[in-house]
């Protein structure tokens, strides 16, 4: 048999039935009882609520997540302000990358005029000055550790 005759006739009789529901709609369904609409209902809330507790809880044990580890213990103040120079270098730095790379796009896009390529050398020279306290921070920062006693 031709699947297309096939598709056709299936779509015929969908078509055929969709219009005998909309002259008579109680002619192509048998009517359900209203007793029984709530009774369908609450089993597929039962079995739902079923489901979700047997997935939620009834997981296996093997496959448990392991318990989270210990939070790490307090490190001492000369580690935690070696870590804080870090991080700050780490800022720093990116944020003179940021201005290279602006004051690269405005030199780039600046069409010959004054006033962009000026802005363009001031995004330069903010971004030298971040470079230079980014390398330069840990010297100084050993020189008020030793002015300071440290």
């Amino acid at each position: 048999m031709n699947p297309n005759r096939t598709r056709s006739h299936a779509v015929t009789r969908a078509l055929t039935r969709l219009q005998v529901d909309a002259v008579n709609p109680s002619a192509s369904r048998p009517a359900t009882t209203p007793a029984s609409t709530p009774a369908i209902v609450s089993v597929v809330a039962v079995v739902c609520i079923a489901a979700t507790l047997l997935l939620l809880v009834g997981g296996d044990p093997a496959r448990a997540e392991p318990a989270p580890p210990a939070p790490p213990t307090p490190q001492d103040l000369p580690t935690v302000i070696n870590n804080a120079r870090l991080w700050i270098m780490g800022i720093i730095a990116a944020v003179a990358t940021f201005f290279l790379t602006v004051g690269g796009a405005r030199y780039m896009m600046a069409g010959g005029d004054p006033q962009e390529v000026e802005r363009a050398k001031g995004s330069f020279k903010s971004a030298g000055i971040g470079y230079a306290l980014a390398l330069l921070a840990p010297v100084i920062l050993t020189i008020l550790n030793k002015i300071l006693g440290g």
